[in-house]
């Protein structure tokens, strides 16, 4: 408070020699006028004689003059700029204690904390949007996973259903007269069934970036648990299903198989009769021929049956995928709307503008400084700007240049380090 007096009291000690200010001022104008006439008449002299020996002694004389007057009227206004000069110094110290760019003033001090406050609360957001974002790859990975495991499991039981198929119909077609009522027992006595244990022991060969071994193992394991119902369920409809259409063709298989013999039998009376006898060997022809017909008749019948389970086979595949697909789909948007309202939590905490500070390790830091800021600015400026630009001037634009660009020096002198600036507004 005594000091504030004080500076009161100065100001007002000073109005008495301020009031000599503009008497001080009118006589310098005065004496500048004077000199200025003065000169203007030694350089028409010049412009129109050339300098001689007598024009440059009243050259001479000006200059001197001009150097006394100089001295003389900045002697004359001392006390008047003195006091001005200390005046706004009073003025700017008492500003200086509000200027928060002042280190150690309370508002540089506050504006620190919140800058520091700032730089947490960027941390915390960028802490959780990473933790958010590796969350939704996870889960992500976790879908697609579960996805392919789906379509990989289903495809080994598609395949596997599909062999069991085939392992009856290849019973089925080495069918014998001497095997058919065994055949036909163990047909009507078969009864499918689809242990958990054939599903595990499939290998389906998944892998992951996110997610472990054993992380692999306890959703697959889990999926079979899921899905070993439904596939036992359609396991028994299917074979069954195709056990009782073998069953129906017994009659008919056991029929071509008595003809076939009959044909074999009556082959060989008619090959010994042939040897002797022309109207046997056309009958033994004819006989070669039908069987040759039922030969390929049987053929072609495997070959529609095996194209008809293999059809089956690829239409269950497609059906079940594309269901899988559909429902990863789902799943994946909703992790992706997840993550978005996780991050959108992170929007509390004060305005801050996010910069870098550099910090220059080796004078030859500045160096790398300088050769930036001229190939990207001051190769374009005036001789004059560049000379006036100072190497603290080239940090703070190097600073702007990594914010809005991105772009760094790269150097084992020079230290980036992000920074944020709290920004105050009033409130509304």
């Amino acid at each position: 408070m005594q000091a504030e007096n004080n500076q009161v009291a100065v100001i007002q000690n000073s109005i008495e020699v301020l009031k000599t200010g503009p008497e001080i001022l009118q006589a310098s104008q005065i004496k500048k006028d004077k000199a200025i006439q003065v000169g203007t008449n030694i350089l028409t002299a010049i412009q129109q004689e050339g300098m001689n020996p007598e024009l440059d002694e009243r050259c001479m004389n000006y200059l001197t003059n001009v150097s006394t007057a100089t001295k003389t009227m900045k002697e004359n206004r001392a006390a008047v700029t003195q006091i001005m000069d200390q005046l706004k110094k009073m003025y700017t110290e008492v500003e200086n204690e509000l200027d928060p760019k002042k280190a150690g003033t309370i508002p540089s001090q506050i504006q620190s904390h919140r800058n520091t406050y700032a730089q947490q609360v960027a941390a915390e957001k960028e802490r959780k949007r990473r933790e958010a974002e590796q969350k939704a790859a996870k889960d992500k990975e976790a879908i697609e996973l579960r996805a392919e495991c789906e379509k990989r499991l289903f495809n080994k039981y598609n395949d596997y259903l599909r062999e069991r198929k085939i392992m009856l119909q290849t019973a089925f077609n080495n069918i014998t007269l001497a095997s058919i009522e065994e055949v036909s027992t163990t047909l009507m006595g078969y009864n499918p069934a689809l242990k958990i244990e054939a599903l595990s022991n499939f290998n389906l060969g998944l892998y992951a970036a996110h997610h472990t071994a054993d992380d692999i193992k306890a959703f697959t394991e889990e999926i079979i648990k899921l899905k070993h119902a439904e596939y036992a369920n359609n396991y028994v409809a299917e074979l069954s299903l195709y056990r009782d259409e073998l069953i129906d063709l017994l009659p008919s298989k056991k029929s071509e198989l008595e003809e076939n013999k009959r044909l074999a039998d009556e082959k060989k009376i008619l090959e010994e009769k042939a040897k002797q006898d022309a109207e046997a060997k056309k009958r033994l022809e004819e006989n070669e021929a039908k069987q040759k017909k039922m030969d390929e008749e049987k053929k072609q019948r495997e070959a529609e049956n095996q194209k008809k389970i293999d059809t089956q086979a690829a239409e269950s595949k497609a059906t079940e995928e594309t269901k899988i697909d559909v429902k990863k789909q789902g799943d994946a948007t909703m992790v992706m709307f997840e993550k978005e309202v996780s991050t959108a939590e992170l929007e509390n905490g004060p305005e801050a503008r996010q910069g870098f500070e550099i910090t220059v390790l080796h004078p030859v830091g500045f160096t790398e400084i300088f050769a930036m800021w001229f190939e990207k600015e001051g190769k374009n400026l005036p001789i004059d700007k560049i000379g006036n630009t100072k190497l603290d001037q080239m940090k703070a634009w190097a600073e702007k240049h990594a914010q809005k660009v991105g772009t760094k020096i790269e150097s084992k002198f020079i230290k980036y380090e992000e920074s944020f600036k709290a920004v105050n507004r009033k409130a509304k």
